[in-house]
């Protein structure tokens, strides 16, 4: 059983932290320190000296726990939290009857991207609305994830398409498209889309976008190995409590070992394992 909670502060600050930095180049960013530190050369020449030491502190830090870690002394965090073997992603309520040759049901993936195509990336006109108003939507999203049936999300930053990256793109996966439509109507969403439809003909570099896949019932699968739950196997499906026992709602993970039989295979994932025989 899971609780599927919405993003922690530090998860949060983590986040916005890594899309300043990759607001601009790694050249820019060097260059920035390199004259921060000149000028501390210049002007506080003992203070500048004092302040080499704690980068090569940190290396020296950084470098050691690396060693140790490979040289298995110490205990290696990277690996927390991965599922070892071969797992997939079911919904607890149709994981039986695939295992016994059933189909998996509906499912809806929901892509919504933002980029900001100016030199001063999120400092740039209209950025910090335009960005307060996205981040307000994805926390209402998280909030109200019952009510619009929203399963989980994962988000992304573009994979060097130039050499600034403010590209963020959220994955989300819902039950059935209508969930989608409703959050489309919802007031977080309304003020938003409000807002950019008023200034995105002034603010021409705030670019947005979204595609929506409707993937019916045994025409999609997944395989996660030696992997930690990410996308669609880190959501979470919810499951009525039973209103004379008056619990809250449980919730769960749908990852489990594809051991079986019927989940080796891409075919049998997506329950058609008959017409895998017909194909071979």
């Amino acid at each position: 059983m899971m609780e599927p909670a919405p993003l922690s502060q530090a998860a949060r600050s983590s986040r916005r932290l890594g899309i300043v930095i990759d607001n601009f180049t790694l050249s820019t960013w060097l260059c920035l320190a390199a004259s921060i530190y000149g000028t501390l050369s210049y002007a506080l020449p003992s203070a500048a000296r004092a302040l080499l030491l704690l980068p090569l502190a940190v290396l020296l830090l950084r470098t050691s726990d690396a060693l140790l870690i490979f040289a298995g002394l110490r205990h290696n965090r990277w690996m927390d939290g991965v599922v070892q073997g071969t797992a997939t992603a079911i919904p607890p309520d149709q994981q039986d009857d695939l295992i016994a040759g059933g189909t998996n049901g509906d499912i809806v993936v929901f892509l919504v991207g933002a980029r900001i195509n100016h030199p001063l990336g999120i400092l740039a006109p209209g950025a910090k609305d335009f960005v307060d108003y996205f981040s307000s939507m994805a926390r209402d999203l998280e909030k109200e994830r019952k009510d619009f049936g929203m399963l989980g999300t994962s988000s992304w930053l573009a994979n060097k398409e130039r050499s600034s990256d403010n590209d963020i793109l959220l994955i989300y996966y819902f039950r059935t498209v209508a969930g989608v439509e409703k959050f489309a109507h919802s007031e977080a969403h309304r003020k938003g889309w409000e807002w950019y439809t008023k200034w995105s003909k002034q603010y021409k570099h705030l670019a947005l976008r979204h595609e929506l896949y409707h993937v019916p019932a045994g025409h999609h699968e997944n395989v996660f190995i030696n992997s930690h739950p990410t996308l669609v196997g880190a959501t979470a499906w919810s499951a009525e409590a039973p209103d004379d026992k008056g619990g809250a709602d449980a919730w769960r993970n749908p990852l489990l070992m594809a051991d079986k039989k019927a989940l080796r295979t891409m075919w049998g994932r997506m329950g058609r394992g008959s017409e895998e025989l017909r194909v071979h």
